[in-house]
């Protein structure tokens, strides 16, 4: 089997890539403490964070309510799966450009 150009650089660069990975991998898994740093980081930043006043917490609380809000109807008025069922809901999506001509 002939490869393209375009086939061979994106086959090269996955090889690249793959390399990369174990390369970074044999070094993580040669670093001395290497479970440690990660478990002194998350207990450093819990630290940081206990000393937080309480409006600081509260308004983290709205501002991640109303990402979730946004991210959950986003997400189902998009859906793919939703469209091919041509299950609308109470968010029609008729102006969306990946549904389904009838």
């Amino acid at each position: 089997m002939v490869l393209g150009v375009r086939e061979s650089a994106q086959a090269n660069f996955v090889m690249v890539i793959i390399k990369l990975a174990v390369l970074v991998f044999f070094i993580a898994a040669a670093a001395p403490l290497g479970p440690v740093l990660p478990v002194l980081g998350i207990a450093f930043a819990v630290f940081l964070m206990a000393d937080l006043p309480l409006s600081t917490w509260v308004r983290f609380a709205v501002w991640l309510a109303i990402g979730l809000v946004i991210y959950g109807l986003y997400g189902y008025r998009n859906s793919r799966v939703r469209m091919a069922h041509g299950q609308y809901g109470i968010l029609p999506a008729d102006d969306h450009p990946h549904l389904p001509e009838h």
